[in-house]
């Protein structure tokens, strides 16, 4: 069932976790479960913090029509996508005196990651960071796929017939 299929992970987790503390002293465990757990919640206030934080602002920038599309034009933030329902454009308040051309790439660019569910993907590895925050490598893949998205991205946008001159000069 589905139910079976979402919740067998998580049961071979707890498995792998219980014979990983089974010879190491009660108080010990509790200690450590107790200091993981507070970990991945100040973890999870940092990522949220974050994002309400960048809502909070994104609420107060106007929606205009850049390369005929609705985006959020802030002062200086941008250009990136903020949530993911619905997942808005934002773009720099600069833009708009650039050509429409140069607005066009901008915008196509931002909204290549909507389309290719980079904001879904960087949520799942933000979770994976919650779940182990002690974990280095777990901190540097969030920063490789970060890059990844981005350059992916930049491929697909130029294999697309994006002139890579105007794209490299933005």
């Amino acid at each position: 069932t589905l139910r079976a299929s979402l919740t067998w992970p998580v049961r071979a987790v707890l498995g792998v976790a219980r014979a990983a503390v089974a010879g190491i002293p009660a108080a010990i465990s509790r200690a450590f479960v107790l200091l993981w757990l507070f970990a991945s919640f100040v973890t999870l206030g940092y990522f949220v913090g974050g994002y309400v934080k960048v809502r909070r602002l994104v609420r107060k920038w106007p929606v205009h029509r850049v390369a005929a599309e609705s985006v959020r034009v802030s002062p200086a933030t941008g250009p990136a996508v903020i949530g993911l329902m619905p997942a808005e454009i934002v773009v720099p308040e600069w833009l708009r005196a650039r050509p429409l051309s140069e607005q066009s790439v901008v915008v196509a660019h931002e909204r290549e990651h909507v389309s290719a569910g980079d904001p879904w993907l960087l949520v799942i590895a933000c979770a994976a960071v919650v779940v182990m925050p002690w974990h280095p490598a777990l901190w540097f893949a969030l920063g490789r796929l970060q890059l990844a998205t981005e350059l992916d991205c930049d491929d697909r946008l130029l294999s697309s017939g994006v002139p890579v001159g105007r794209y490299g000069s933005l």
